[in-house]
């Protein structure tokens, strides 16, 4: 197996300011904090009180680490369903190109309605994006940016299966309706939003809403997620493997992959590369966690609470790589992330 670390030298590429007011603002984490991103990460659709229990701390001091970590765009929950449900198509643009423009088209391409994730890789000389369009509105995307960069590599990658919940569907069993989608459409947004607040937004019933919401879930339609802001994870630290192999384990690798703590987005792709997977390791930084050292099951011994390690990995980039041997990898391509420009949005 063959590693390509995509780390170019930026020391002669041309220099922008990549931090943003928010960056400037981000906030200080304390143990707390990142134990509770941990928390979210592996029990997204768990209410505060079930959060409390795994962290040993009372619910309305989980209820306000959340909202500050939520109202500085830190941690959010969010209502998902599968990238290809409903007969959607969903992509990733790679598009390479050193000029310093790139993060120009970076934001044009975040104030598209079908974009989900706009990120630069950390020599700001790649641009990843996620979206969600039909072929013409994916080539009315590439068309608009071969005109804007000319001179940049292109590629779209077609997500032919995104690793999600366990038991996430692709088609609704029965068909969904006006209101069906309109919560969906909320809940995307905010997660965690009460029904009692969603029947205000929709004009509806709560006793309705709540049996809408409930179908949506308990037939695997409508699953959670932690969103989290990268920069949590220090500066360099998260990354995108683009893994190349041979037939026979895509499946079984992939789904290995998603119960990984490292991983936050596992696809089977099209194109040279058979399989994209982000990675987020552990950083010594200034909103990074120090080391924990925890049990078999993943508890910090102090407090029996979920440990920063299962949203900090200290293992580092290679290390996890070479932890892939034996599932028939061919060659990985490691591209360091940097700035995000949007994320999930609809």
């Amino acid at each position: 197996m063959t590693v390509h670390a995509f780390v170019n030298s930026t020391e002669n590429a041309p220099r922008i300011n990549m931090q943003t007011s928010n960056e400037r603002n981000f906030p200080q984490l304390d143990s707390l904090d990142l134990r509770l991103i941990a928390t979210a990460k592996r029990f997204p659709g768990e209410n505060f009180s079930a959060w409390s229990t795994h962290l040993d701390v009372s619910s309305h001091t989980v209820a306000r680490h959340y909202e500050r970590l939520h109202r500085h765009g830190v941690l959010r929950i969010i209502g998902r369903t599968l990238p290809s449900f409903g007969g959607r198509m969903s992509w990733l643009i790679r598009m390479q190109n050193p000029s310093p423009y790139l993060r120009t088209v970076a934001a044009d391409f975040s104030s598209l309605d079908f974009t989900r994730w706009v990120r630069l890789s950390t020599d700001r000389r790649e641009l990843i994006c996620g979206l969600v369009a039909s072929e013409r509105g994916l080539d009315q995307l590439l068309t608009a940016a071969h005109k804007k960069l000319p001179d940049s590599t292109i590629s779209a990658h077609h997500l032919m299966k995104v690793w999600g919940q366990p038991g996430a569907v692709p088609y609704a069993s029965a068909q969904l309706d006006k209101m069906d989608k309109d919560i969906l459409a909320q809940l995307e947004v905010d997660g965690r939003v009460s029904n009692a607040s969603l029947s205000r937004r929709l004009g509806a019933d709560p006793t309705t809403i709540s049996r809408r919401r409930k179908r949506l879930e308990d037939t695997n339609v409508l699953y959670y997620e932690a969103d989290i802001d990268t920069r949590v994870y220090g500066d360099g630290n998260d990354a995108n493997l683009w893994i190349t192999m041979r037939p026979g384990k895509i499946d079984e690798l992939g789904a290995y992959l998603k119960l990984r703590p490292e991983v936050s987005f596992v696809a089977a792709t099209s194109g040279a590369s058979q399989m994209v997977v982000h990675v987020a390791l552990h950083a010594e930084g200034p909103h990074s966690p120090a080391k924990t050292v925890a049990t078999e099951e993943g508890k910090t011994p102090e407090t029996g609470g979920v440990g920063e390690d299962k949203v900090f990995s200290s293992m580092n980039l290679m290390e996890f790589v070479d932890g892939l041997t034996g599932w028939g990898i061919d060659h990985v391509e490691v591209v360091p992330m940097g700035t995000t420009m949007k994320r999930h949005q609809r």
